[in-house]
């Protein structure tokens, strides 16, 4: 089911789905069009994936002193994000609702 629609910049559109209703576990759907615009960096040969939590910065200083392979994190309208990659060359994204 699709819990909610974003408008994101130039009427591009995103889709958070679950299974139901009282899920806790989402996934926010974009276009390919949007990802290759604002993150061209992220691959397109699998799915985009942006997993939602809270105290982005934490977990971001948390991936960088580990060793993990991240991107700025910035802030865009309604949300902070970072990507990070996953060791073979995979990228994928983070990001908390800014409220």
């Amino acid at each position: 089911m699709v819990k909610e629609e974003i408008d994101l910049p130039e009427y591009f559109k995103g889709y958070v789905i679950a299974p139901d209703e009282s899920a806790q576990t989402t996934m926010t759907l974009f276009s390919k069009d949007f990802i290759k615009k604002y993150s061209p960096e992220v691959s397109l040969g699998l799915p985009s994936l942006m997993f939602e939590v809270e105290e982005i910065e934490k977990l971001y200083e948390v991936c960088k002193n580990n060793g993990v392979e991240v991107g700025e994190l910035v802030e865009i309208p309604g949300v902070k994000t970072f990507n990070f990659q996953d060791g073979q060359g995979n990228y994928f994204a983070v990001s908390e609702a800014v409220e």
